[in-house]
């Protein structure tokens, strides 16, 4: 996967799972160039995935993440399957299923235990106050 289909991917599940703490690390690695050296999404298009607004991203992009929101909630059917099927290879949905089961463990383990946010993370509400 590209990676920023991928820190979509986990921006959704950290969305899904309600994980403040998945959340705002990845918010920070995607929508900042400190990691990558280069910004994987827009404030706006993190806000869109959080909202479940995922109309406007390329259709591979949107099937990922449709896919991996309804993994997230043990509804993966055959119209989400065959749609993100036709967007990836066997290995990249092998990989999808891995990274939605792992960010989906994470944020419920961050939640359940009440994991602090580090200093300088924002939760997921604060993303409406940015541009």
């Amino acid at each position: 996967m590209l990676v920023a289909e991928r820190k979509g991917t986990i921006l959704c599940l950290s969305a899904e799972s309600g994980s403040g703490v998945a959340w705002g690390q990845h918010f920070k690695i995607a929508t900042t160039a400190e990691v990558y050296g280069r910004v994987c999404l827009t404030v706006a298009e993190a806000r869109a995935v959080r909202d479940g607004e995922l109309e406007g991203f390329p259709a591979r992009g949107r099937a990922v993440m449709e896919c991996a929101a309804a993994f997230e909630k043990n509804a993966v059917d055959d119209e989400v399957r065959e749609r993100v099927s036709a967007q990836l290879t066997r290995i990249e949905l092998l990989d999808l299923t891995v990274l939605a089961g792992l960010y989906g463990m994470a944020g419920r383990l961050t939640n359940a235990l009440a994991v602090p946010m580090d200093e300088g993370i924002l939760p997921i509400s604060a993303v409406d106050s940015l541009t």
